[in-house]
């Protein structure tokens, strides 16, 4: 069964009230086991990540930010954007 055909029955089904709680977690269990595999596929084709980049400019533009402060403790974060 095409993966379209697959969709199209499970939204139909849905919307006329035909799935019950089964039908539901046999088709999120379908789109899981799917997704895992479309990741597994794409991960074995191999790439090229940059773990230590190198910048013409300081990447840290927008400064830190801080939020929900703890007695005993603070989230920090900050976000990379080089031009």
């Amino acid at each position: 069964m095409s993966k379209d055909k697959l969709f199209k029955d499970l939204e139909q089904r849905f919307r006329e009230g035909k799935m019950d709680r089964r039908d539901f977690l046999q088709a999120t269990g379908k789109v899981a086991i799917a997704s895992l595999g479309l990741t597994i596929a794409a991960s074995l084709q191999g790439g090229f990540v940059d773990a230590a980049p190198k910048f013409s400019a300081y990447p840290f533009t927008l400064g830190v930010a801080s939020g929900d402060p703890w007695q005993d403790s603070v989230v920090l974060w900050t976000r990379l954007a080089p031009d």
